[in-house]
């Protein structure tokens, strides 16, 4: 199949970008085995994740710059916010993309660091979603 050709494939080959992208398009998880030229081209990870809506599980093997771009994430959490597990640390850490992060949907505090859990800010903009944010909320929240 392609991927399996992907893997195998010369860096010349691995470099063709819309050979890759075609191949990405139809199994997200050849992205890969891009070559490090293109993983680490933000056009192409732009195109990776418009280009299919699962595109956004593909950022999973996006290099750490790649994860660490603000406006690149919150391109891949348009798909689906599931995309924010795969940010950089820095940015699960990041209070003021957290916020914004939960104004999209509170789920995303399943992959928030346990400081920000404690961040009322953040808490009361979960919880006015939906109560189950509590159940992310550290202790000392939880006991107020």
């Amino acid at each position: 199949t392609g991927w399996q050709a992907l893997r195998y494939a010369s860096e010349e080959v691995r470099a063709d970008r819309e050979l890759v992208l075609g191949i990405v398009r139809d199994m997200w998880w050849a992205v890969e085995w891009a070559a490090p030229g293109l993983q680490g081209d933000r056009g192409f990870w732009r195109e990776v994740l418009r280009q299919d809506k699962l595109g956004w599980m593909a950022f999973a093997y996006a290099p750490a710059q790649m994860r660490a771009d603000r406006q690149l994430v919150r391109e891949a959490m348009e798909s689906d916010v599931l995309a924010f597990k795969y940010a950089a640390e820095a940015l699960r850490n990041d209070r003021d993309f957290v916020l914004e992060s939960v104004r999209r949907d509170w789920t995303v505090l399943r992959s928030v660091p346990g400081a920000l859990r404690a961040d009322r800010e953040i808490m009361r903009e979960a919880a006015a979603q939906d109560l189950q944010a509590l159940d992310y909320a550290s202790g000392d929240l939880r006991s107020d």
